[in-house]
């Protein structure tokens, strides 16, 4: 193989190289993004149930005070 060869498989072998990259990294990227989606609707449900609990707490607060145990209505 002359110089010429050798340099210009060299250079292919680099292309190759720089695009395999390129791709993992948007892959990686696009993993990270999915993660960080899915870690917001987790904790979307979180506060919603969150806020769910402490409507029930309310309520059964103010049922408790309406209707105090042991008065009969």
């Amino acid at each position: 193989m002359t110089n010429e060869t050798l340099e210009k498989a060299k250079t292919e072998i680099e292309k190759k190289l720089a695009y395999a990259k390129a791709d993992a990294e948007k892959g990686f990227a696009d993993v990270k993004a999915e993660v960080e989606k899915a870690k917001a609707e987790v904790g979307k449900k979180v506060a919603h149930a969150k806020a769910d609990v402490d409507k029930a707490g309310a309520d059964a607060k103010a049922e408790a005070q309406t209707n105090p145990v042991g008065c009969s209505a």
